[in-house]
């Protein structure tokens, strides 16, 4: 049998399985950008969820764009835009100058 993706994970990612297993949100982020810098939307999905849900601004800017670009099922342009203004009150500077400049276009 075939295994449905064939993606080697590198031994940093390796390394941060277990505390993202264990619910740390860096952790999970840290999974999550290894999926997205390998064009893997789908397997990101999930662990950005996750650490969206502890509030981890970073997991929430990359949520956002999967939802704005469509990248994920039953992607929706307001979601993105909540996840958007959420990474941005937290502080995630690239989130808040992208809420800005939609804010300047008003």
């Amino acid at each position: 049998m075939r295994p449905l993706f064939a993606l080697e994970l590198d031994a940093g990612t390796l390394g941060r399985l277990p505390a993202a297993d264990a619910g740390d949100a860096g952790a999970r982020n840290d999974v999550a950008m290894f999926f997205l810098d390998r064009q893997r939307p789908l397997l990101a999905l999930p662990w950005l969820t996750w650490a969206a849900a502890q509030d981890h601004p970073d997991a929430l800017h990359w949520l956002a764009r999967l939802h704005i670009d469509r990248q994920v099922p039953d992607a929706s342009l307001a979601r993105g835009l909540m996840y958007l203004a959420q990474s941005a009150a937290l502080g995630h500077a690239v989130s808040a100058a992208q809420v800005n400049a939609l804010a300047a276009r008003r």
